[in-house]
């Protein structure tokens, strides 16, 4: 990948980022490990673009909470299948990301790239509803490991 590719996908993947949090999750939410989710004393959901197995994602919990003074104030979404590497998803998200560079750019009376813009904004949550929600208790066993304990929910 060349590295005008890969600033086009980086740019492509924080609109996806961008999408999720604030059209999916109306902006409640922090899309980790894309943006830093603050130590907070209030609940707080971070939601999870990629797949993760159980041991990957007690991993990455475990190292997301160590040093965390309120470690029982996250919850965490975790998709069934994955987001990032969707080709539907990142084409909506390229989309969006090429009619809001070309506003005011190009002509467009009839207000199309607007339209483009709000109809691919639109994330199909329906399409991950199976979603599972770690609620994280910290084991009292000596490891002091995170172990997730999961409900499965539909959103």
């Amino acid at each position: 990948m060349s590295s005008t590719d890969a600033l086009i996908h980086e740019d492509i993947e924080a609109k996806l980022v961008d999408v999720v949090r604030d059209n999916a999750w109306d902006g409640d939410v922090n899309v980790y490990p894309d943006e830093d989710i603050p130590e907070s004393k209030e609940v707080q959901v971070a939601v999870l673009l990629d797949y993760l197995s159980n041991g990957a994602l007690r991993s990455e919990l475990d190292d997301f909470f160590e040093g965390h003074t309120y470690q029982n104030t996250v919850l965490f979404v975790a998709p069934k299948q994955e987001i990032r590497s969707d080709d539907d998803i990142i084409s909506k998200a390229a989309r969006v990301l090429g009619a809001e560079n070309l506003q005011g750019k190009v002509e467009d009376e009839q207000g199309e790239l607007g339209k483009i813009i709000r109809d691919e904004r639109r994330f199909d949550i329906g399409r991950y509803s199976d979603v599972t929600i770690y609620d994280l208790l910290r084991d009292r066993r000596p490891s002091g490991t995170v172990h997730p304990r999961s409900s499965l929910c539909t959103l």
